[in-house]
């Protein structure tokens, strides 16, 4: 049976739930707000070991040994997908060509209904616009992993965590034959709690309830700005840039991510357990760039196959540039001393977003300035005085 005894030791992935055979374990959001499991009846594990061979954080080895063959520039053809994508367009580009190669394609929308990101199956290829643009939230898989077999083809999008669950699920059912899988240069997932939060304090200062459209990354105001908008429908709210956006404060100042994002994620640098890897292509060569450029690796033939046919689709420029440096941060993040504050402060219903969020920063602020043994002689120096 998979190890629950801290539940801050999860990625989240879900695929515990999909595969087991009892039906005894159920993905459920922790009070930090992220997605973990939960073992309904202890009595009623086989132990079967399935859970344990197929989690991504318990088995301590990345399940591929990474070994990327070559590095792209990439951005769509159509002016029409790089306006409604994140970067360059190349996820939808994708998903394009194998739905239209009939490969069941398996990405991530987001659920107005439950406010969540979640993966879900492609039906038709209107369904592909859904998967356009990166939800910087953790995503629900459940419902969408649940629907795997060995009888389709299969593109799947995903987290490099859920990717490489996937992988060592494919693996045990000798069907990687069968499957694409496709993940992202990632960041880490914030706490839900800072999205609800987040929601809330739009909804109240623009005085607008139940939105309708939710981009992570318009491009409004350029690739370049990361926009957040957010619309009922008949009024929409424009977040020009990240630097002024709360959500994307807390996101990239890494106060509220989950626990296992900081010095526990086994994916960063070029590590993957993917075919192909995506993200944004930063950096001087594309600063003047508005539209969108995807970085991307491949890890083997699969993924250099993509690419080949991806050339009547997409402009492709292989780069001498460090692709993976450009959109990666490549070394694991350290825990902040302030995220279980951040957090406990973000799950009070009366709390303003911020005041937590003027209070973490200026907080980060002087513990990097400052180190912490010379911060806490200089506090004990302060109580001394006070006679505290």
């Amino acid at each position: 049976m998979i190890n629950l005894e801290n539940k801050e030791n999860c990625y989240g992935c879900g695929m515990c739930e999909v595969v087991c055979p009892q039906k005894n374990i159920k993905i459920i959001r922790s009070e930090e707000g992220f997605y973990v499991p939960k073992i309904l009846d202890k009595n009623k594990c086989v132990n079967c070991g399935l859970c344990e061979k197929i989690c991504p954080y318990q088995n301590k080895e990345n399940v591929l040994k990474s070994r990327h063959l070559e590095t792209y520039a990439i951005f769509s053809k159509d002016d029409k997908v790089l306006k409604t994508s994140s970067s360059g367009g190349v996820a939808h580009e994708i998903s394009k060509l194998f739905f239209n190669d009939g490969y069941k394609v398996c990405g991530v929308k987001y659920n107005y209904e439950f406010n969540r990101a979640e993966h879900f199956i492609a039906e038709k290829e209107s369904d592909l616009e859904l998967m356009k643009g990166s939800k910087y939230i953790q995503s629900y898989t459940v419902g969408a992993f649940k629907k795997f077999d060995s009888k389709n083809k299969w593109l799947v999008f995903g987290t490099p965590c859920q990717i490489d669950a996937i992988r060592r699920w494919i693996k045990l059912k000798n069907i990687e034959d069968n499957y694409i899988l496709v993940d992202i240069f990632c960041h880490g997932v914030p706490s839900y709690l800072l999205w609800e939060k987040y929601l809330e304090y739009q909804s109240k200062k623009h005085n607008i309830e139940n939105f309708s459209n939710i981009n992570f990354r318009d491009k409004k105001f350029g690739w370049h700005a990361i926009t957040i908008s957010l619309s009922n429908g008949l009024k929409k709210v424009n977040n020009r840039s990240r630097r002024f956006d709360l959500f994307y404060g807390f996101f990239l100042s890494d106060v509220c991510l989950n626990s296992c994002c900081y010095e526990n994620c086994k994916f960063k640098n070029a590590k993957s357990s993917a075919d192909i890897r995506l993200g944004d292509l930063w950096g001087e060569k594309y600063q003047n760039n508005n539209k969108g450029v995807s970085g991307v690796i491949t890890y083997n033939n699969k993924g250099e196959q993509i690419i080949k046919e991806l050339r009547n689709s997409c402009n492709i420029n292989t780069e001498q540039i460090d692709v993976i440096t450009a959109c990666q941060i490549k070394n694991t993040l350290k825990t902040p001393s302030i995220r279980k504050k951040v957090i406990k402060n973000l799950a009070k219903k009366n709390s303003s977003i911020q005041v937590i969020f003027t209070c973490a920063i200026l907080s980060k602020m002087i513990f990097v300035i400052i180190p912490q043994t010379i911060l806490r002689k200089l506090l004990n120096l302060i109580k001394m005085n006070r006679g505290i």
